[in-house]
């Protein structure tokens, strides 16, 4: 607090003549010019004990057996405003443990909580700038909080901001944070708004969340590690998170989740036992949520399944040690769930791309999902950008064993059980031809990309141009079916009998309507390689919906042509891949004996063969179902509404 006027004293020697009734007055109006300011404190823990704070709301971090708990630096910042710290010096070597025998107080105060200065204490950088790396520098933590209890069920650390509580930029770091005890469930740190605070900010920074203080191994029973709800924004940098059930779920909030090694032990090469690594409903607008530099492996289950709108995931080893080396998620490497929309996955720099390889399933599952309820909620999947990731290969883009995801690299699908309520995934771009954007998908178990519904579903608009696709097992895109609406693509998915890779719109079978280019021969000079070849350019029958693509809705159809290194790339006789883009150009309808000659990026030679995909481009289709969806093809203009 500060005085706004001359002191008493002052004045009296100034005037010392002066009445004593004037100088009451002049005390007064002192008084009356008092102004307040914002309490900020810093309180040092020195115990690992448990006690409360003797006064809360003095001042003073102080129980009755005179020392500083975490507890009563938590209770005393809460009964300020202003931003507090929360630093540590008990005294001792190694490794403090603070063990609450009940839960601690909910932070609703700003407030920094930072085990890293506690004496010999440290952050390191546990994920490097440049991958692979073959060491990174852990962080030594000397502050653990843990909890313990049986069939328990609550929060180890809170953080709450919202109505009566404003914890916004608070900051929690430096703290080793796990729990023990049969049939437990507890998160070792929930930080939830009411949505009335829309700038929370909040860090997660420099933690061991679910492990043991050496990062190595842990019998922990944490259930979340980081559960985040309802935030603006949530940063989690730098931390180990491993050994939860869900390593982080992050639900309806903007997020940076940035250089963590989720799922592994702290050298980033070894899986610890964890579920999944992050779930979560992320949003963007000027700032979108990103999923950054993680190493987001040997997880259980999946290692993300993420929802949303306007989120960038790159940069990220998904299945890959962070030395490079195969360590898979135990089912999906990535899903973009339903209802996601304006997303992008990877980026057009090699900083950007993901290395999405030597998962237990799909690589990247791009997934809508419908379930039966009153009405038809908006849980469409779309305008999504797959650009320059690696998918099935190793770090440096070779198809190497190991790495390959047992399923497809790519899966794009919809299930749905109600078929009054027909949901879609649509505009969803798989590469492309500007510098950077294509994929390389490569050494997967099934097919390359895979992409179907069934016959009940709404599955269009989902174009793969321009990528690497190649040694995979069986095509390099399938465009299968469900009958049963299972989910599931049906057992039997030999060669399409209409071999092109943009899924039909709005067809019971992918490609139904349109033929890819047939190449009659080939011939080469040097780097020139001509190309001669039919195209049959079909018109459309209208579906059963009502809806239909006509001729007069196209505006051409875009032939793109690949080179390969054998005559067959694949399980199947006489169909091949694509692993080298030549190039494209557009055509208006129908070609006969046509040729075309490309300049071939790779030395040509005799035993490889060329393979042809072709893209419907229209723009006046309708939104069908009134459902303003957006109908149209690439290059995906808009649709009427």
């Amino acid at each position: 607090m500060k005085v706004n006027c001359i002191s008493i004293n002052e004045r009296l020697n100034m005037r010392r003549l002066q009445i004593f009734g004037a100088m009451l007055v002049l005390a007064l109006l002192c008084v009356l010019t008092l102004t307040s300011t914002a309490h900020a404190a810093t309180f040092i823990v020195d115990s690992t004990g448990d006690q409360s704070d003797g006064v809360p709301g003095n001042g003073v971090c102080l129980t009755i057996v005179n020392t500083c708990t975490l507890r009563a630096a938590i209770e005393e910042a809460n009964a300020f405003a202003g931003a507090d710290t929360v630093n540590f010096n008990i005294a001792g070597a190694g490794v403090q443990t603070i063990t609450p025998t009940t839960t601690l107080p909910a932070v609703v105060e700003t407030i920094t909580i930072d085990g890293s200065t506690q004496s010999g204490a440290t952050c390191g950088d546990l994920v490097p700038d440049s991958l692979p790396a073959q060491n990174n520098t852990p962080h030594n933590l000397l502050i653990q909080i843990t909890r313990t209890g049986d069939d328990s069920s609550d929060n180890i650390l809170s953080i709450n901001t919202g109505v009566g509580e404003d914890a916004s930029n608070s900051t929690i770091r430096g703290l080793v944070i796990n729990s023990s005890g049969n049939n437990s469930s507890f998160t070792a740190i929930n930080i939830n708004s009411d949505y009335n605070d829309p700038n929370t900010n909040i860090t997660v920074e420099c933690n061991y969340i679910g492990t043991n203080p050496a990062g190595t191994s842990s019998d922990s029973t944490t259930n979340y590690g980081v559960y985040v709800q309802n935030i603006d924004y949530i940063n989690i940098a730098d931390n180990l998170i491993s050994v939860n059930g869900d390593g982080t779920i992050v639900g309806n909030s903007y997020a940076a989740i940035e250089t963590n090694l989720i799922g592994t032990d702290i050298s980033g090469n070894v899986s610890l036992n964890q579920d999944n690594g992050i779930v979560g409903n992320l949003y963007g607008d000027t700032n979108p949520s990103r999923v950054t530099g993680n190493i987001i492996s040997g997880n259980q289950a999946m290692g993300m399944n993420l929802g949303g709108s306007e989120f960038i995931v790159n940069g990220n080893y998904i299945g890959v040690s962070m030395s490079g080396t195969p360590l898979g998620n135990g089912s999906v490497g990535m899903r973009v769930d339903s209802g996601s929309s304006d997303y992008t996955i990877g980026g057009a720099t090699s900083d950007d791309r993901n290395v999405i390889s030597a998962n237990q399933g799909n690589g990247l599952n791009i997934y809508n999902y419908h379930q039966i309820g009153d009405g038809c909620p908006n849980t469409v999947n779309y305008n999504g950008k797959v650009w320059g990731n690696l998918i099935g290969t190793n770090a440096s883009g070779a198809v190497q064993a190991g790495f390959g995801n047992t399923g497809s690299g790519i899966q794009v699908n919809e299930t749905i059980f109600n078929l009054s309520c027909v949901q879609s995934i649509y505009k969803i771009q798989i590469g492309g031809i500007a510098t950077g954007n294509a994929n390389v998908i490569a050494g997967n178990t099934q097919d390359g990309v895979r992409i179907f519904q069934n016959p009940g579903a709404d599955v269009f608009s989902v174009s793969t141009i321009g990528n690497s696709i190649f040694s995979n097992g069986n095509l390099g895109i399938n465009l299968a079916a469900d009958s049963t609406g299972s989910g599931t693509a049906d057992t039997d998915l030999g060669p399409n009998v209409i071999n092109n890779f943009l899924m039909s719109y709005p067809a019971t079978n992918a490609n139904y309507y349109i033929n890819h280019a047939v190449i009659n021969s080939t011939s080469y000079t040097g780097n020139q390689l001509t190309v001669n070849y039919n195209f049959q350019a079909n018109g459309v029958e209208a579906s059963g919906d009502g809806v239909s693509l006509l001729p007069t809705d196209l505006v051409g159809y875009r032939l793109d042509f690949y080179l390969n290194d054998n005559a067959q790339d694949g399980a199947y006789e006489g169909y091949n891949q694509g692993k080298t883009h030549l190039g494209s150009f557009i055509v208006d309808g129908s070609e006969t004996n046509a040729t075309h000659t490309f300049t071939s990026p790779v030395t040509l030679t005799a035993n490889q063969s060329v393979s042809s995909t072709v893209t419907a481009l229209w723009e006046n289709m309708s939104c069908p179902n009134n459902n303003n969806r957006g109908g149209d093809g690439p290059p995906y203009s808009a649709c009427s509404d």
